[in-house]
């Protein structure tokens, strides 16, 4: 997803917009994701950016009870860095572990859409032979459409 606007992000306790790209892809069944911000809002990237500088950002955990994991979380003494929402009807949560992990945690809330997405990528990657390896999607609900023939690996 190149140079989309992410809107209404909540991040520590402001309103914000953000433009960035971002790419997925799976090795096996670990996902990537690859966030790229284009301007210099304020945000959890810019943020790890400016005190730890790049690398790994955050890992995330997908899960079925959104409330009751953010609950637990936040008992865990984690605080939501920022959160949003996307089109495929899912909440998102970072929590910063206040260096009790080396990462932030991105609570990810599990549906049908979202299955579907991390099935559609994974299915993508599966006897991938090198080609295509770029697929533009203008947003999250895009990415059902890279399942097909045409993905697979050549002859």
């Amino acid at each position: 997803m190149d140079h989309v606007q992410i809107k209404d992000v909540q991040y520590r306790g402001r309103i914000m917009q953000i433009n960035a790209s971002l790419a997925y892809a799976n090795s096996g069944h670990v996902q990537f994701e690859l966030i790229q911000q284009h301007d210099d809002a304020p945000s959890l990237f810019t943020e790890m950016t400016a005190t730890r500088g790049y690398g790994l950002h955050h890992q995330g955990i997908a899960v079925r009870d959104f409330d009751a994991e953010l609950r637990r979380f936040e008992r865990m003494g984690h605080e939501v860095a920022a959160y949003g929402e996307n089109d495929v009807g899912s909440r998102a949560a970072f929590m910063d572990p206040k260096g009790k992990f080396p990462t932030f945690i991105e609570i990810m809330e599990a549906n049908e859409m979202v299955e579907a997405m991390f099935t559609a990528i994974y299915q993508a990657s599966v006897g991938w032979g090198g080609n295509d390896p770029v697929r533009p999607v203008a947003r999250y609900s895009d990415i059902f459409r890279l399942q097909g023939p045409r993905h697979t690996m050549s002859p």
